[in-house]
């Protein structure tokens, strides 16, 4: 029998007073006539005693069921909590899921447990499992070949542990109504599971399968930003070595033909410029290498590689170049940000080497009402206005592109002979 708490108040109170006016009606109407008075009193008083302690008794013993049900219940939802938390912070798929079998075994009270995903050829391919090693036999087929025993399972799929000596309760895995894996626990002795146990089961099973489609949905990520970063190198290659070749190729052309003619000169000054563009296409070559390897780690941060990559560039470019940040430095941006953010400053250094004339070069982090980002140097300027119909120049659209992708806004502040402040802004909403 199930009670609220406000149902056991009005129980309590009914019985008691009811329990009272029997007791008093048997004594004044049967033991006072026959036995007298004082019998009829000590009757009452032995009726009370023993009843107030079975009814005592019976009603610490309801509460304590109910505290017991409250406290399973926190468990439960402590145990869920967790696991949510696990998903939204932890990274690593297996390293969860294990969590969620580990979980699911101690609060169902189970010798084993596992989960199992489905393989696109609809195999269930085991993920991890927990408990006993004995209880635990391949999960697709039996010792004989043979698919193993089904389970009794609240969605009708088959059970992972396919040990026929042990009870089993299994749940499937769904997202957007695809069957993608089951979540299986044993059931030792003849203990029955109740309701509530398939309930949590039920729930745990959900959170699994919300960590599966995140783990597939961040794959895809991946592999589209690695698509957009191939197809960005290709359209840079396109516009820098691809027209570079080109026009070594014409300008060797040109060089064998003036040779040809005698024409000393000539030829002299074509291959002059045959050199110089080879050795600006080799400087461009290995800034676009530097800037592929200076990825950003959890372990290093933002800044600490933004430094690194700005002392190297002061080195190779022959531009000494700064960087200037307020507070403590610390910068805590997404993976996606940190990435995007690098790959712009790198772009926007390219181009103080190859169109600024620069002295010198800083770049700035400030951190208050938002998030700031500015490169800037001391070199010829240009001017903006004039850029409005030309994406491709000083690869300005394909910065704009980056930074609009994450949240933010690019603004570029240029006059001629002035030099120029590319700046990165965000919000402090998007900064956070």
């Amino acid at each position: 029998m199930n009670l609220s708490l406000r149902q056991l108040r009005w129980v309590t109170i009914i019985v008691a007073i009811s329990f009272l006016v029997c007791v008093q009606a048997v004594a004044m109407g049967l033991v006072m006539p026959a036995l007298g008075v004082e019998y009829g009193h000590l009757l009452s008083i032995a009726a009370y005693s023993a009843g107030v302690i079975i009814f005592t008794a019976s009603v610490y013993g309801v509460i304590d069921r109910m505290q017991a049900k409250i406290l399973r219940s926190n468990e439960e939802s402590e145990a869920l909590y967790e696991i949510a938390v696990d998903i939204a912070a932890v990274d690593d798929e297996r390293r969860v899921l294990r969590s969620i079998v580990d979980r699911a075994q101690e609060m169902l009270g189970g010798d084993a447990a596992a989960l199992c995903l489905v393989s696109q050829a609809g195999d269930r391919v085991p993920a991890t499992n927990t408990g006993f090693p004995e209880a635990l036999r391949d999960p697709v087929t039996a010792v004989d070949g043979e698919p193993g025993p089904e389970a009794e399972s609240v969605s009708g799929g088959a059970c992972p542990l396919d040990n026929p000596a042990i009870r089993r309760i299994a749940t499937d895995l769904v997202i957007r109504g695809e069957r993608i894996g089951e979540l299986c626990v044993s059931v030792a002795g003849s203990r029955e599971v109740g309701e509530e146990e398939v309930r949590l089961l039920s729930a745990m099973a959900d959170l699994a399968a919300i960590e599966v489609e995140k783990e597939r949905l961040m794959e895809r990520d991946r592999l589209v930003a690695v698509l957009e970063e191939r197809e960005r190198l290709a359209r840079e290659m396109h516009d820098s070595l691809a027209q570079v070749l080109a026009f070594l190729h014409l300008k060797s052309e040109g060089a064998r033909l003036s040779l040809n003619a005698g024409d000393a000169d000539k030829t002299e000054r074509e291959l002059a410029e045959i050199s110089t563009v080879a050795n600006e296409a080799y400087v461009d070559v290995r800034e676009a290498i530097l800037g592929l390897r200076e990825a950003v780690s959890q372990r290093r941060g933002f800044v600490d590689t933004l430094k690194e990559y700005t002392a190297k560039f002061s080195q190779q470019a022959g531009i000494p170049t700064r960087v200037e940040t307020n507070g403590s430095g610390a910068l805590e941006l997404a993976p996606e940000a940190e990435l995007q953010l690098m790959r712009v400053v790198q772009e926007a250094l390219t181009n103080v080497r190859k169109h600024a004339g620069a002295r010198k070069a800083c770049v700035s982090l400030r951190q208050k009402d938002g998030l700031r980002i500015t490169i800037e140097d001391d070199g010829k300027g240009f001017d903006p206005g004039a850029l409005d119909n030309d994406h491709d120049h000083y690869g300005l659209f394909t910065m704009r592109e980056r930074v609009e992708r994450v949240g933010g806004r690019l603004e570029i502040d240029s006059v001629r002979g002035r030099g120029t402040k590319v700046c990165v802004i965000f919000s402090d909403a998007e900064a956070k």
